[in-house]
Parts: structure tokens; C-alpha cells; sequence
């Protein structure tokens, strides 16, 4: 691989990698402002959503830390 090529690929592996943690941080902030309404209309308990929000919380960990 050359040189031109080396920096390309690097860009894109960062503007990917940027695009996933924007991504995940929107999901995140979204699904916490929705969770109140969400359990006040009974769709979910408590326990169910702080099960989803937890699955959430560790795609986001996983794709920052692998």
C-alpha cells in the first residue's frame, strides 16, 4: 500500500468511526428523554426500560472501547 492510499483509508475509518459515535450518543440522549414517557404511559416498567437503557449504554461503550 502507498502512501496516498495509507491516508485514505485513514480517513475513512475515521469519518466511519466518527459517523458510529454520533450515532450512538443521539440514540442514547434520545431513549433517556423519551423513558419518562414511555413508563408513565405503561408501556414499559421501570425494571424493562432500565434493561433497554443498559443495552444501549453498552453498544455505546462497546463501539467506543471495542
Amino acid at each position: 500500500m502507498n502512501f496516498l492510499s495509507k491516508n485514505k483509508y485513514a480517513a475513512r475509518l475515521c469519518l466511519f468511526l466518527a459517523m458510529v459515535y454520533f450515532t450512538s450518543y443521539i440514540t442514547r440522549l434520545n431513549y433517556n428523554a423519551a423513558m419518562a414517557a414511555i413508563i408513565e404511559e405503561g408501556t414499559l416498567s421501570k425494571p424493562q426500560a432500565g434493561v433497554i437503557g443498559s443495552a444501549v449504554a453498552a453498544g455505546v461503550l462497546l463501539t467506543l472501547f471495542g
